[in-house]
């Protein structure tokens, strides 16, 4: 079993519309220095009710990472109303974070992760 580094970010944005810009630049990123398979990414929204976006990311994002790290990720993202979350390999850190400049505030988690496992899951 092949285990790599990965990080975990999450932004957390007071609108939709900055979390996708957001999205959409971590796209160009990986686009242009040619690693468009090596992230992973999504844009949740909180809808009525409040609660933490958990479930949201529970799908998404998060082969090989921890329950207690999702859940970590999750509550972090309950403080906005939008938040985008971008798992990439750890030589793109500083570019991930540069590209989420609409953010409030960005959280990183580093990840040991089995690469085989997010592999399988982004062929779904």
């Amino acid at each position: 079993m092949a285990i790599g580094t990965f990080f975990a970010y999450s932004g957390i944005f007071t609108n939709v519309e900055d979390a996708l810009a957001d999205y959409e630049a971590v796209h160009v990123l990986h686009t242009e220095i040619g690693l468009i398979d090596a992230y992973d990414a999504a844009v949740v929204e909180r809808t009525g009710g409040g609660g933490a976006l958990l479930g949201a990311l529970a799908g998404h994002a998060a082969a090989g990472m921890s329950r207690s790290d999702l859940k970590e990720l999750g509550e972090g993202l309950d403080a906005g109303q939008a938040g985008l979350v971008v798992v990439a390999i750890s030589d793109v850190e500083a570019k991930v974070e540069a590209a989420m400049k609409h953010a409030e505030r960005i959280q990183a988690k580093q990840l040991k992760a089995d690469q085989k496992a997010i592999e399988n899951d982004a062929k779904g």
